[in-house]
């Protein structure tokens, strides 16, 4: 068997396989777990302060 070969591992986020990132569901994942606002070129999250900034990503 090849010493390189991609096993699954459970401690491994769906989105990587060990050796390479699948951008798709790496980007589902991250959409899912953040709110991401694009305003004037920039892109935006949502801060939890009493201030209620807004800080670029």
């Amino acid at each position: 068997m090849a010493k390189n070969r991609k096993t699954p591992d459970m401690n491994l986020p769906v989105w990587f396989d060990g050796q390479n990132i699948n951008e798709a569901l790496f980007c589902e994942e991250f959409l899912h777990e953040r709110r991401i606002i694009f305003a004037n070129g920039a892109f935006f999250t949502r801060v939890s302060s009493k201030a209620g900034l807004h800080l670029p990503v």
